[in-house]
């Protein structure tokens, strides 16, 4: 039922909970951290072709720096789908690869101006991204001397 505001309309979760001992990802556009360690992984595709995605850093944690990424490529709602029914998608599991991802502009970058910047930090601890996705990815891209906790939340909307 298109236009009816039937069916679901937002989705929440969190993505990543980091502790002082996670290291950074050290080259997350050519390979994966330890997913739920240092790196979501691929999330949040129930929510493929949602347009806006608002991230958020909670914990009071220092010392982290988290860099959001989405991607379009067709395998990421595949590989998903072949999760949820695995006995009827025969022949291995789809993986994404690491260069499927792109990191999200957010409105800082888009216009150059605001405070709404990519990526999380505990000075910057939102993040919001307009635009058609099929999976959203949070990575620890930088960790100077980090204390606390930092969790990572993202909540996706039609």
């Amino acid at each position: 039922m298109a236009g009816s505001g039937a069916g679901l309309n937002r989705v929440f979760a969190t993505l990543l909970s980091l502790n002082s001992n996670a290291a950074a990802v050290g080259s997350p556009l050519t390979a994966y951290g330890a997913i739920g360690v240092n790196d979501s992984g691929m999330a949040l595709n129930e929510a493929a072709n949602f347009t806006k995605w608002t991230v958020s850093a909670t914990g009071g944690g220092t010392g982290y720096s988290v860099t959001m990424y989405g991607t379009n490529d067709p395998k990421a709602y595949a590989a998903w789908r072949q999760g949820m029914n695995p006995g009827q998608y025969p022949g291995g599991a789809l993986t994404l690869p690491a260069s499927s991802w792109f990191i999200l502009p957010g409105p800082a970058e888009e216009t150059g101006t605001g405070q709404i910047a990519n990526p999380l930090t505990a000075t910057n601890p939102q993040f919001q991204f307009s635009g058609v996705l099929l999976a959203i990815r949070a990575v620890l891209t930088t960790a100077t001397t980090p204390s606390g906790s930092f969790v990572i939340h993202v909540e996706a909307a039609p």
